[in-house]
């Protein structure tokens, strides 16, 4: 018999702050290291009559779940902005590009476990069966929360896995979101747990029995999770950060600049992190014709090369952002260079309240 303390469960605090207005959406219970091992204990218990349920049984339920994504699109959208700061324009296109991810797996599943005979000959027959992992681990990012939630949670649960689930929590009202409608949908709720907290509430998940972890984040996160579980050998799948870089020509046509979109747009929303070189003032002024006149609509923007404005695009009341030599609460800035000189994007950290339009969010770093 193992005994917890009551006071080992009671639960912190976690703030959920809109990013481009700085206001309080909601605060809720965040896990302890307690809590996350009881329900670690729990996905395990059930797990094994979840991997007996049919196949089809659990298709169907991802069916369900998909016609209450289409259902809700509105609301989890608009919450989706509200915590992450991305355009409402971009967090339907998550939701909408979500629902042909779940065909594909409800499509895979009958294959992907189906029973494969290798060789059978001479009197030797060999056979794969696929089998569940057992408890699933996801620990989750905030850029693209519907994807990278899904892209493991769908497929661990119709394989017959139990999942601990941890949102990223920038991100947490939309994984409490994702839970509840799967829950609705029949996944029973030892099957799939939710998870809330910030990096306290990920370690003590790695130090739980599990059978699998599957993570999206930073680099150094990653590198930290593969070193605890290393000794354990669980399966562990990393989906890292990065930079790539993109340069353009002084002579490239304008419209060609909108390829560089990508430094900036969805202010780090991006997986791929982009480091810009630009040959040339003429290059970047056209980046900011083509570009940013259009993803950044009532927001100002300034360009500096040392300091000197030399590119702007006034915003809400003519305001231009200031240079500063370092990021502060007014602005979001980025680096980038034209020629060999290093030059900074500030954008004016305002309220927008246009449904539609840009709302400054977190910088990717």
């Amino acid at each position: 018999l193992i005994r917890i303390s009551q006071q080992a469960f009671l639960m912190a605090q976690l703030s959920i702050h809109n990013p481009a207005t700085g206001a309080l959406i909601q605060t809720l219970s965040a896990d302890t290291a307690a809590s996350v091992a009881a329900k670690a204990a729990s996905a395990r218990q059930a797990q094994s009559a979840w991997a007996q349920t049919p196949l089809a049984h659990r298709v169907e339920i991802v069916a369900k779940f998909r016609a209450a994504v289409v259902a809700e699109l509105e609301t989890l959208a608009a919450t989706l902005t509200a915590e992450v700061g991305k355009p409402i324009t971009q967090s339907r296109n998550e939701l909408n590009g979500l629902l042909p991810r779940l065909d594909f797996f409800m499509a895979q599943a009958q294959a992907a476990c189906a029973p494969n005979t290798v060789f059978n000959e001479g009197g030797m027959r060999e056979d794969i069966a696929c089998e569940p992992l057992g408890v699933v681990a996801n620990i989750s990012a905030w850029n693209y929360p519907w994807f990278v939630g899904c892209n493991v949670i769908v497929p661990a649960l119709l394989m017959g896995n139990s999942v601990l689930y941890k949102p990223s929590e920038y991100a947490a009202l939309t994984g409490q979101h994702i839970v509840r409608l799967l829950h609705a949908a029949g996944v029973p709720a030892q099957v799939l747990q939710l998870l809330m907290g910030g990096g306290e509430v990920g370690s003590a998940l790695l130090n739980q029995r599990i059978d699998g972890l599957f993570f999206t984040g930073s680099h150094a996160t990653g590198a930290r999770i593969a070193q605890a579980l290393a000794s354990r050998l669980v399966k562990v799948q990393l989906e890292l950060g990065g930079k790539d870089p993109s340069y353009v020509r002084a002579d490239a046509d304008r419209q060609l600049a909108g390829a560089i979109d990508i430094l900036f747009r969805s202010l780090g929303h991006e997986i791929e992190e982009h480091e810009g070189k630009l040959q040339g003032e003429e290059a970047f002024r056209g980046v900011i014709d083509t570009v940013y006149r259009d993803s950044f609509p009532g927001v100002g923007i300034g360009v500096y090369d040392s300091g000197r404005l030399v590119a702007a695009k006034p915003g809400p009341g003519g305001i231009v952002p200031k240079f500063a030599a370092s990021h502060d609460e007014n602005a979001e800035f980025w680096d980038t260079t034209v020629g060999q000189e290093p030059w900074r994007l500030a954008l004016q950290d305002r309220p927008i309240q246009n449904a539609g339009r840009y709302q400054i969010g977190r910088a990717h770093v």
